[in-house]
């Protein structure tokens, strides 16, 4: 754990995500349509693809990802695949989407079960994400947890529940490191009652609280890690269907606000 000491309005970053899209514009067209409202971040490829069967989408280049925004009349709804998993890849495309003017984040993707009444396709919104990783106390103070937004964490939970999908409400332990998750550390976790555990939940978080932008994160549960061993989902097909009945949901509710 970094111990930086706490920010002040007085920090300042010498290089920032606005400077870095202006830098990048002048030798690159900027995108020609205005920042979508909202962007959900996939890390899985299949919920965009299930999205783009139904969906018309124009894609925006110049961004650390797969930048595709829905075609509607206010352009209000984007889709992002990052260009690899982790938290300070999803920090800083979120700080230069942000810089664009992106006003809202919700992230999509899989995690490890940490319950043993999780299983693969289970989907699970995260609360509150378990500062085990170094890139959220470059935003804020040292901390054992970072929340998600809640009023958006109850929207996505009401949305989902208007649409019969079943779902869970929990936190998240976030690592930077998927082949050191401890026998103890997992254990520990668990008894707390933790529900996933992933790479990025707490770093979006983070950036979210710095900058003022609501985010949060929906899982679906792919390995499993809570009986100490680790078992790797045996079908994939509940995985994607589960991802993709998330992102529809998800993009039909913020369609119809």
């Amino acid at each position: 754990m970094l111990n930086l000491p706490e920010q002040t309005d007085d920090d300042a970053p010498i290089f920032t995500a606005a400077a870095m899209l202006a830098q990048r514009w002048r030798t690159n067209r900027a995108p020609k349509i205005s920042s979508p409202h909202t962007v959900i971040i996939c890390y899985q490829r299949d919920p965009i693809t299930a999205l783009l069967k139904r969906q018309r989408a124009a894609k925006i280049d110049g961004f650390f990802g797969e930048l595709r925004v829905l075609k509607r009349r206010d352009h209000s709804i984007g889709l992002l695949q990052p260009v690899g998993p982790g938290a300070p890849i999803v920090a800083a495309v979120v700080e230069e989407l942000i810089a664009f003017g992106v006003q809202q984040f919700i992230s999509i993707g899989l995690a490890g079960g940490l319950q043993a009444d999780l299983h693969p396709g289970d989907i699970v919104i995260c609360e509150r994400a378990l500062r085990d990783e170094g890139t959220s106390y470059h935003y804020l103070p040292p901390a054992r947890s970072v929340d998600a937004n809640p009023t958006l964490v109850q929207q996505i939970s009401a949305a989902f529940a208007a649409r019969q999908i079943d779902h869970s409400i929990g936190a998240s332990w976030t690592t930077d490191a998927p082949y050191r998750e401890m026998r103890r550390k997992v254990e520990a976790y668990r008894d707390e009652g933790v529900k996933t555990v992933e790479m990025e939940a707490a770093a979006l978080f983070a950036v979210g609280q710095r900058l003022g932008v609501p985010t949060a994160a929906v899982f679906v549960i792919g390995d499993r890690l809570a009986d100490l061993a680790w078992q790797p989902p045996i079908d994939p097909q509940p995985l994607r269907h589960s991802l993709a009945s998330v992102a529809h949901a998800i993009v039909e509710w913020l369609s119809s606000k």
